[in-house]
């Protein structure tokens, strides 16, 4: 009996040494895979950048840091830099016709108003810039526009290209709150569009005017464009 009874203890013991074992090894591996997870990764899980209101990143406190009757911009305050952006736009009733997070910003995108229009604007790389454009009393959007060189009441015009030697540089007109309008017409006189200095709509927005260096003159040159030429 008492040999019975040792065994027994025995086999428990041995039970409770195997159990320890396999509960270790699962931590073990438990935390293998954590610190698999990179700094990318665990920002990722923890911060995101989204158009979504249900989907803010976490841990948000709102700070209102410009405020005017058409417009608000809020910074998160989660970090000193590359922070996180909330802006808003109001029709003239007051009501939020517009609201986005945008992110991760040293300084905030910054804002202007003209026709009725607010203007969000931010760079992103040596000449690389991105507007969007809100009517508050017309109650419109646009989608986020790149590299905008002209602006007028219903138009916005811009360069597209190869960038290589201008061959195949074109003008591009686009009506501002109507996607897929796009028009173009040729224009091989540039070779980036940061040789345009000045592009602005005149005459009722039924011109565009140029302003511009050309790429074999090295020369300042400047052209009047029917926007009924484009194509």
């Amino acid at each position: 009996m008492v040999k019975i009874k040792g065994c027994k203890i025995k086999s428990s013991v041995l039970l409770l040494i195997g159990v320890s074992l396999l509960c270790t090894s699962c931590i073990k591996e438990n935390k293998k895979e954590f610190n698999n997870i990179d700094e990318k990764d665990a920002q990722e899980m923890t911060e995101s950048i989204t158009t979504n209101e249900s989907e803010e990143p976490l841990h948000t406190k709102w700070t209102i840091i410009e405020k005017e009757k058409y417009y608000c911009i809020e910074k998160m305050g989660l970090r000193e830099y590359n922070d996180y952006y909330r802006y808003t736009v109001y029709n003239t009733n007051g009501e939020s016709i517009y609201s986005e997070i945008l992110g991760e910003f040293n300084d905030p995108p910054r804002v202007s108003i003209y026709d009725d229009t607010v203007n969000i604007h931010y760079g992103y790389g040596t000449g690389v810039f991105r507007d969007k454009y809100v009517d508050y009393k017309n109650n419109l959007q646009s989608i986020w526009l790149n590299n905008v060189w002209g602006v007028g009441k219903k138009y916005v015009a811009y360069v597209i290209g190869d960038w290589r030697n201008g061959s195949d540089s074109k003008l591009a007109i686009e009506e501002k709150y109507i996607q897929n309008t796009r028009k173009e017409i040729s224009f091989p006189h540039i070779i980036y569009d940061t040789d345009v200095d000045i592009c602005e709509f005149r005459n009722n927005e039924t011109e565009l005017y140029i302003h511009y260096i050309d790429k074999d003159t090295k020369e300042a040159e400047e052209k009047i464009i029917k926007l009924s030429e484009f194509e």
